[in-house]
């Protein structure tokens, strides 16, 4: 039976990076949803994600760390960073262009927050995204976030009795991951994104 659970957050547009990066915190025994042990702490989690950012960044942030499934997702808030200040390892750098063509700006505009996420038992970052102010409403409900990311990335028939689901809203994104709690499988975890504004979905599942 698939049990609900709802928290909110702010923060804006979704561009998740999904490499996972190795641990740099060894991991300290802490309470989670997940129900495994070891797991590394709050403090230990804003630690790691925040390797991945400058010192400029991380010193003018507002800086808070949630607990959702099996990670952590640490914010870094009310930033007004550039593209460049967040490349290479937030926003992707652009491709080269062939000579003559002319020089888009791949990411143009202002970034308001940064949002990493940090596996609770290893300490390994495993998605991050930089974030635009929200657009306005009207939004999709809770439940209707979660029908479409169960569409789009549903579980297994082999755990999908055991899942649990999350959906809070990040700015305008509603993020939903999807878990079996309890279990060490890292094919059981599941992270969907869906656009409170247009309803479309995107998932992907974590090993």
């Amino acid at each position: 039976m698939l049990r609900l659970a709802v928290a909110a957050s702010t923060a804006l547009l979704l561009l998740a990076a999904c490499t996972r990066l190795p641990p740099t915190v060894p991991p300290t025994p802490a309470a989670s949803a997940t129900g495994l042990a070891p797991l590394i702490t709050r403090e230990q989690a804003i630690e790691t994600a925040a390797i991945i950012l400058s010192s400029s960044v991380v010193a003018r942030s507002v800086i808070r760390a949630e607990l959702h499934g099996w990670y952590w997702e640490v914010i870094f808030d009310n930033l007004n960073a550039t593209a460049d200040e967040l490349m290479p390892r937030v926003l992707k750098p652009p491709l080269l262009r062939p000579p003559g063509e002319p020089t888009v700006e791949p990411y143009p505009g202002i970034w308001q927050s940064v949002v990493i996420r940090v596996d609770v038992q290893d300490g390994g970052i495993f998605t991050s995204s930089a974030r635009r102010a929200p657009r306005p409403g009207p939004y999709l409900s809770q439940s209707q976030a979660i029908e479409a990311a169960m569409r789009s990335t549903p579980p297994d028939p082999s755990w999908a009795d055991r899942a649990k689901v999350e959906a809070y809203l990040v700015g305008d994104v509603w993020t939903v991951p999807i878990w079996e709690e309890g279990s060490a499988d890292r094919r059981h975890r599941i992270l969907a994104w869906v656009d409170a504004v247009t309803g479309l979905a995107e998932g992907a599942a974590f090993m």
